[in-house]
């Protein structure tokens, strides 16, 4: 134990970890230490409570009698001991750390710092024979001897997946070997040619982002892969992120695997879930990283978990969900289920070895279930609430942007629209936009500029061509409706306006979109969500005597053809100018 301490404080020392996940990780190697000392704790304390110490000591390996004899008479250990009697006595001694934390689960939280395990061969004449094929030599010309000569002076520095060098006046250099600082070198390009973009919106491969450099954050798996995604969305729709970001830090460490790590950006950015090709300890490595957040694909992991659950791997996965340390009712309603799988299939597990593993509280659970006699109406899936149908259904990006749009906490631009302003997140408006955003000054050339840097529109005026202003928006319920249109993709039903804000809607779209036909449709079925049979009317008098673009009129035309059967029976509409009458009739055809 005390060599595994060493070597894990050694190897975090030497790596390239620091701030705060080099703080995490020493804590992790400690706690470790504590975990294999006092593993099995809770079996040790009597029904009077009292902790059993003479057991305890006899239990442990005996490398660690005397170590024992000594820590027992220290006053960290009584105190210790006397804490948990007292939880013990609340009924809360699962809160201990120590007995929390599994050998296995803490050994997770390490897998970082275990070195990538390589194998050296060397060949009869003293050379690394990478291949581990042995080379043939001819006999009588002492080959042996300089061989053991040669291996006397390699100096292996590292672990054996290291650099090679030979040390003394040996003029032979080792096959294959490079400088240190080449390896490194070489070792930074292999990074920066494998970092994964994750893209949002449009920005599919991830090009838009790649040209913010501002706007990256950079987040590293367990396999040492990076990952570059846009931070506002991540957080605003993974909150528990923060716990591992830290912006000293040029990659975060993310305590996931690269393919569950990817999985989850994915669904971050896109909505999608992907679960195929994961293996069975990666799928309850990434419900435990979701915690409390992200329903949505923590229910997917469940059914997941839930759908491949055989007779043959249910003591398995009993024994990774059991490490999982969530409240979250998905993840206790998946254990409840798995119970009753144990219970309905009790005769085929109940023998297993594996079985001393699982913690003694769960053993007393499936003792009580067995004597029930309800468990032959075992249900295969314990329903969903309303609410967490809810909460799954509002688990989307939709509702991230929404949050986003105008957020001035986490924007990183400021549009100003006469004496108003708008903050807006340059990246979303470029991944989002079906077309070029040029005139709002948020140009491939500005990209990198800071907040200051803001386009200002204003209302029409005579002043020179060459002011800062862009004479094209006047209203600016309409261009901030626009805007809220690029974060979303859409309009939403509450924000329903007039025909001439419709109009400037449409001008405003049509000055900064070159391609706009998604949004004319959207714009459309938008307008024609809010009419009724009574207010169309009004619409088509108001259309006849103020400016209204060809694809708002053929909308509101195609909404009174398809509702003529009510409309005909208002006396309103002998009012309507010969020229809307007659495009109704024209429309009817």
């Amino acid at each position: 134990m005390q060599d595994s301490l060493r070597r894990n404080l050694s190897r975090l020392i030497s790596s390239e970890i620091r701030g705060q996940n080099f703080n995490q990780l020493v804590a992790h190697i400690f706690v470790k230490f504590w975990v294999d000392l006092f593993i099995n704790l809770k079996n040790f304390f009597g029904s009077d409570h009292k902790f059993d110490s003479p057991k305890f000591t006899k239990s442990r390996p005996k490398t660690l009698t005397s170590f024992f004899q000594v820590f027992e008479q220290s006053q960290m250990f009584n105190v210790f001991i006397e804490e948990q009697e007292q939880l013990s006595e609340q009924g809360k001694l699962n809160q201990c750390i120590l007995v929390q934390e599994t050998q296995n689960s803490i050994r997770k939280k390490l897998e970082i710092l275990k070195p990538k395990r390589g194998k050296l061969n060397f060949s009869p004449d003293g050379n690394i024979n990478p291949t581990g094929k042995a080379q043939r030599t001819s006999k009588g010309d002492g080959t042996k001897e300089k061989s053991k000569e040669r291996k006397k002076n390699l100096k292996k520095e590292g672990s054996l997946g290291g650099t090679i060098k030979i040390s003394g006046k040996s003029k032979m250099k080792p096959e294959n070997t490079v400088s240190e600082e080449e390896s490194e070198r070489s070792s930074s390009a292999k990074k920066s040619q494998n970092v994964i973009y994750i893209g949002f919106g449009n920005d599919k491969d991830g090009s838009i982002l790649k040209s913010l450099r501002d706007c990256q954050t950079h987040l590293r798996s367990l396999e040492q892969q990076d990952f570059v995604v846009y931070l506002p969305i991540l957080r605003t729709r993974f909150a528990d992120i923060d716990k591992y970001i830290n912006t000293q830090q040029v990659a975060n460490l993310i305590p996931l695997q690269t393919n569950p790590l990817k999985v989850f950006l994915r669904f971050i950015y896109t909505d999608e879930i992907d679960l195929t090709g994961l293996k069975v300890e990666e799928i309850f490595d990434l419900l435990q990283f979701c915690g409390e957040g992200l329903p949505k694909l923590r229910s997917e992991c469940v059914q997941f978990i839930r759908q491949g659950l055989t007779e043959k791997n249910c003591l398995e996965y009993i024994h990774n969900i059991v490490d999982i340390k969530s409240t979250s009712r998905d993840v206790k309603v998946l254990i409840e289920e798995m119970k009753l799988f144990f219970v309905k299939n009790w005769p085929s597990l109940v023998f297993r070895p594996e079985l001393e593993l699982l913690p003694t509280s769960f053993l007393v659970d499936l003792m009580r279930l067995a004597g029930q006699t309800a468990i032959q109406n075992y249900q295969t899936r314990i329903p969903l609430t309303k609410h967490e149908e809810n909460e799954i259904r509002k688990d989307n990006l939709r509702e991230v942007c929404l949050k986003l749009s105008n957020n001035h906490v986490t924007s990183d631009y400021i549009l100003n629209v006469g004496d108003k302003e708008l903050h807006v997140h340059r990246y979303i408006l470029y991944a989002n936009a079906p077309s070029n955003l040029l005139p709002l000054g948020i140009s491939p050339g500005t990209l990198n500029q800071p907040t200051s840097a803001a386009s200002t529109l204003s209302a029409p005026s005579s002043t020179d061509d060459h002011n800062n202003s862009i004479d094209i928006v006047s209203d600016f319920k309409s261009f901030q409706l626009f805007i809220k249109f690029l974060y979303l993709n859409e309009f939403v039903e509450d924000d329903l306006i007039s025909l001439e804000e419709t109009q400037a809607l449409w001008e405003t779209a049509s000055y900064f979109l070159d391609e706009k036909i998604a949004f004319e449709e959207a714009l459309c079925a938008w307008m024609v969500s809010g009419l009724t049979t009574k207010s169309v009317l009004k619409v088509l008098i108001q259309m006849e005597d103020k400016p209204c673009a060809e694809v708002i009129k053929e909308a509101v035309l195609d909404y009174v053809a398809t509702n003529m059967n009510v409309l005909a029976k208002h006396n309103q509409i002998q009012q309507l100018p010969k020229p809307v009458l007659i495009s109704i009739i024209q429309k009817l055809n």
